[in-house]
């Protein structure tokens, strides 16, 4: 997503982010039409930084996901939990969030 905070003109910054994640899940009652499930997901993530005197930064992180959900026939929801890590500063707040995913399987 992208997200702006601006106080004073000069101390603008805005913030680009974007990720990647592989998940995989364990379905509780297969083959039935309610199927509860739990999983894991691994990925990538990478915010840039822009602020309003020129300057750039960018950050590179992993994600580590938990996440639990529903699958009615082959509608899912799901909430995921992504926590953010980085080798230099541990987990990072800033870039922890969660979701709520809605998906269709084949």
């Amino acid at each position: 997503g992208t997200s702006a905070f601006t106080g004073e003109p000069t101390h603008g910054i805005v913030y680009n982010q974007v990720g990647a994640k592989a998940v995989a899940d364990f379905n509780m009652r297969p083959n039935k039409l309610l199927r509860p499930f739990v999983g894991v997901g691994a990925g990538l993530g990478m915010i840039a930084e822009k602020r309003a005197t020129g300057d750039k930064e960018s950050s590179v992180y992993g994600t580590i996901s938990p996440r639990i959900g529903l699958q009615i026939w082959r509608f899912r929801v799901a909430l995921d939990f992504d926590f953010a890590y980085n080798g230099q500063y541990g987990f990072l707040g800033t870039e922890t969030a969660s979701s709520l995913n809605v998906g269709f399987t084949f």
